[in-house]
């Protein structure tokens, strides 16, 4: 049982008439969620707490010097690799952190977006109007962000220009 009773993660089943002198959990008719959703609370998420907390001790254990090397390594990587692996894609800017935005001329990015997330890719659609004055400048179209992480090998992005080409071939097939 969780050390604190809230509503959300110990939903109360029944209440009895009124108690005195005794605590509320010896007299409620608790039933506990399954798993860790027992231990999340109807206005602070705790778990979510208790997992950042970790991630932040997992990240300063490796060290935030190695994790900004190894992010930036991984982002010109893929940046150089998408723009060697098919003239079609367009990369945009060389990355300054470990953030790559690319789309592909004559296909949505949000369908783009859509058959990376398929293909279990995590992206996110960057619309033109997020950034009104660099697109107004440079005139592209919404585009397809990937956020590298110190989590990520340069497996990952094989797979992910792979992906790409089989999306390009596959649209093109399409268009025959």
């Amino acid at each position: 049982m969780p050390h604190h009773v809230d509503h959300y993660g110990v939903p109360i089943v029944r209440v009895p008439p009124a108690v005195t002198g005794r605590a509320l959990e010896d007299i409620l008719e608790l039933a506990p969620k399954e798993g860790a959703a027992r231990f999340e609370f109807y206005e602070s998420n705790i778990a979510n707490k208790l997992g950042l907390g970790k991630a932040i001790r997992y990240a300063l254990d490796v060290g935030m010097d190695s994790i900004e090397t190894t992010v930036v390594a991984l982002a010109q990587d893929l940046y150089q690799r998408l723009l060697r692996h098919n003239p079609k894609i367009r990369v945009h800017h060389p990355p300054a952190s470990g953030i790559v935005t690319f789309y592909i001329p004559g296909m949505p990015s949000r369908e783009l977006k859509a058959k990376l997330d398929s293909a279990n890719f995590e992206t996110s659609l960057v619309p033109a109007t997020s950034t009104p004055l660099d697109s107004s400048q440079t005139q592209v179209p919404d585009m397809v962000r990937v956020s590298l992480s110190y989590t990520n090998t340069k497996q990952d992005s094989d797979d992910l220009c792979h992906a790409l080409v089989e999306t390009i071939v596959s649209a093109t097939a399409q268009e025959s």
